[in-house]
């Protein structure tokens, strides 16, 4: 036999290296460029001498054909090879770097190529890399938001522990796919009142930058009401319809909170101080909803003595500082509260 494929062990996952014994080239050589040249042609002759160059380690970096295939989103070879593999577990297999072929399909974003590997393993959604990741928390840390949909469509509840869906919900919040987080949020409500190291959903919600949504939501409401009108709505039916999906979210999620006793809801709000992330990336929205079932927030002071309007003015969130005003008399204590070095607002100011 011109051509032999030697291995450490025939189980899956187990290093295998493709070697040949003719000249100084091997297959796994010329497999990898083959399928980084997507020459199909060259592949299927190889795979005609070799059937498991489809799945084996192909150099010793632990390159595999399949997850090269993937990475590149070249979906007629991953279909190819795909039909090649007898074994769902190789699917599974992880190749050097400690991933499996789905994860690069998630990283890529292409869901076609998820999608052929899936109809022949749909347990690969759930299949871990070596960090303990699946291709949902891959496509989410990426912010692949069609990827992450189909993977939440393959996925049961039960298929992940609530810590795991609590970190791919907050995944969810860092990159803006809030009405995905939403959707998630819906087929499991705990998670709205869960909490790590960095706070609940609402300290992510609050860490926020929603500057662009005001700017865009004034573009399309405007556009949204004329449309709206000229058909003949009455306007009253069409306030709110532009509504953010992170207002939306944020709304869910404070009102699962709420079904907690008092008591525990204020512990959830500290430690860090929620109105304080809030303040800081001028989430005004999300301080009034707050306050206004739990107006006391506003004198909690962080370390420094600061309360959420000094920590406006140290950020320049002028929109923030605004809600002074609508505080009556609360306007006139805060503006002399006192951090620990003596300092008012004005002096924040003045800084």
């Amino acid at each position: 036999m011109d051509n032999i494929l030697h291995s450490t062990s025939t189980q899956p996952g187990s290093l295998q290296t493709a070697t040949s014994t003719t000249g100084n080239r091997s297959d796994g050589d010329s497999m990898y460029e083959a399928v980084l040249e997507g020459d199909w042609e060259a592949i299927e002759k190889l795979l005609e001498r070799a059937p498991s160059l489809a799945f084996v380690e192909i150099n010793e970096r632990g390159d595999r054909a399949l997850h090269l295939a993937a990475a590149m989103g070249n979906e007629e070879i991953v279909r190819e090879l795909v039909e090649r593999i007898s074994s769902c577990d190789d699917l599974a297999l992880l190749d050097g770097r400690g991933c499996t072929a789905c994860c690069y399909a998630a990283i890529s974003g292409d869901v076609e190529v998820a999608d052929i590997m899936l109809r022949k393993n749909p347990c690969l959604v759930t299949a871990r890399d070596k960090n303990n990741a699946t291709p949902l928390h891959k496509a989410a840390f990426c912010g692949n938001k069609e990827m992450v949909s189909y993977f939440l469509k393959s996925t049961k509840v039960e298929d992940f522990s609530n810590q795991e869906w609590f970190d791919i919900l907050l995944l969810l919040v860092r990159t803006r796919m809030y009405d995905v987080g939403l959707e998630l949020l819906e087929k499991n409500v705990s998670l709205a009142t869960m909490r790590n190291e960095e706070g609940t959903v609402l300290h992510a919600l609050a860490r926020q930058d929603i500057s662009h949504f005001r700017a865009n939501r004034r573009i399309l409401d405007s556009r949204h009401v004329k449309k709206a009108t000229m058909k003949g709505v009455p306007r009253r039916q069409i306030e709110g319809v532009m509504q953010p999906d992170l207002q939306l979210l944020a709304e869910k999620v404070w009102t699962e909170v709420q079904r907690l006793d008092r008591a525990r809801v204020r512990d959830l709000m500290k430690n860090p101080l929620i109105l304080h992330d809030a303040a800081r990336f001028g989430n005004v929205e999300l301080i009034t909803m707050l306050t206004r079932d739990y107006p006391n927030l506003i004198w909690e002071t962080d370390s420094d003595g600061y309360t959420i309007f000094h920590v406006a003015v140290m950020y320049r969130r002028e929109n923030v500082f605004r809600l002074i005003y609508s505080f009556g008399a609360f306007k006139h204590l805060l503006a002399t509260s006192q951090d620990q070095n003596g300092d008012h607002i004005l002096h924040l100011a003045a800084k």
